[in-house]
């Protein structure tokens, strides 16, 4: 997938197979690409597409075997079918698709040192009032061109806005109708056991968007799944509620601010003491594949920084926000900065600041140091939609919908590509 311009904005509507069948038809020219060019800053420059391809199939194939007691349950077989119907449209094996899921779990396994940020602002943060969640999604490099930005409208849920992947059925930040809005930084936690079933994060961080209304909703809804690897989960809702979800294997943990006026910050460590038991200690350095990295040194540098900055009782606007995700900590920017900078393991390739109460997102593909945020919204109207797609994205099927983009009408299989009009830039 080569995406030059645009707002890499898809549209999907009805089931959740038809969704995730509308995904996985649009990218399929693009996906075998993503493994070949995503993992090439990981792996030796020789190394060929089809063999990241049955790395992939193995792993995945080993954590549905593991996940299937999960699936099983009714609750959970929507999570199934799914992705199923993502792995077929895409014209992949459903364990190839689950091994690209099972990346957040083996990442933690490796040692990589990741850098996330989120930042939770109340109405008592920020200048006009209006909740905020501000996000840096840092990743390899390579994997920022085919981030894009979902557009869902379910049969049976809520509608939402969320930056994922086009193998993931689920997403790693985002906010719905209602005004909940959610972020997911990686964690390094000690407790994870391969073999138990449990829910990749993703999908939890998508089901939160369709099913829950609230904070206290996505709460419950957290806390009673198994994740498959540590993470933190950041909320923010329209009336202001804040919460940090710190999930292991094992353990789930809720962190709030304790005043009004406190941002509620998150980088990739558990803050909770209860949390701290089954975390990869500070100090530790990273063996094996990846070997020699002292894996929270950017946590503790950039928690340092952030300190610095912010005292408590500011009232912050979106400029104000930008500046400090784009923050370098007085220097240029490197791998232990919140803006994240010459690490071909983990650079910031993607910033994000939700409004809770409008309902939109700034968003920037990239890094927040180099360029500004275009406003996207949750209900697109129906008449003005124009193609965010080059040609070479979608090639002869782009061509001839290209009038039907234009009027504003559903593609086939539930879809809609580009961006409303009234979408504007900051």
């Amino acid at each position: 997938m080569m995406w030059t311009h645009g707002d890499r904005m898809l549209e999907v509507s009805g089931s959740r197979e038809q969704r995730a069948r509308a995904q996985g038809e649009f990218f399929r020219p693009h996906v075998h690409r993503m493994f070949k060019e995503g993992f090439s800053d990981l792996l030796p420059r020789w190394t060929p597409a089809w063999l990241v391809r049955a790395a992939l199939r193995i792993v995945g194939g080993l954590y549905l075997r593991w996940h299937r007691p999960l699936y099983d349950d009714p609750a959970r077989a929507h999570h199934r079918s799914a992705l199923e119907a993502l792995a077929r449209a895409a014209g992949m094996a459903p364990a190839t698709l689950y091994g690209f899921h099972a990346v957040e779990s083996e990442t933690a396994n490796l040692g990589f040192s990741m850098g996330c940020t989120s930042l939770a602002f109340g109405p008592h943060c920020t200048a006009d009032g209006a909740p905020r969640l501000a996000y840096n999604h840092d990743f390899p490099p390579a994997f920022e061109r085919f981030l894009f930005l979902r557009r869902s409208t379910p049969d049976d849920g809520y509608r939402s806005l969320a930056v994922t992947y086009p193998c993931l059925m689920g997403a790693i930040n985002g906010v719905n109708e209602h005004g909940l809005a959610v972020s997911v930084n990686q964690a390094f936690a000690t407790d994870i056991e391969r073999r138990r079933p449990a829910l990749f994060v993703t999908m939890l961080v998508q089901e939160c968007l369709e099913s829950c209304r609230d904070v206290a909703e996505a709460v419950t809804l957290l806390r009673g799944a198994r994740v498959a690897a540590g993470c933190i989960v950041s909320l923010v809702d329209a009336s202001g509620e804040r919460a940090a979800v710190e999930l292991s294997n094992t353990r789930a943990t809720v962190r709030r601010a304790a005043d009004d006026d406190e941002v509620l910050y998150t980088f990739n460590n558990y803050r909770v003491p209860s949390m701290r038991e089954v975390e990869v200690p500070v100090g530790a350095i990273s063996t094996g594949l990846v070997s020699g990295l002292d894996i929270h040194r950017c946590n503790v540098t950039r928690e340092r920084a952030y300190l610095a900055r912010v005292r408590g009782g500011e009232r912050w606007d979106d400029g104000a926000i930008q500046q400090l995700l784009s923050d370098h900590d007085g220097g240029a920017g490197d791998s232990d900065t919140i803006c994240r900078h010459d690490d071909p393991l983990s650079e910031t390739i993607l910033s994000t600041i939700i409004d809770t109460r409008a309902r939109t997102m700034k968003l920037l593909w990239g890094r927040p140091c180099e360029k500004g945020y275009a406003v996207m919204h949750i209900k697109a109207h129906a008449v003005g939609l124009r193609s965010s797609f080059p040609t070479a994205v979608g090639g002869e099927h782009e061509a001839k919908d290209a009038a039907r983009h234009t009027a504003g009408e559903p593609l086939a299989g539930g879809v809609r590509r580009g961006r409303a009009l009234s979408d504007s830039r900051a």
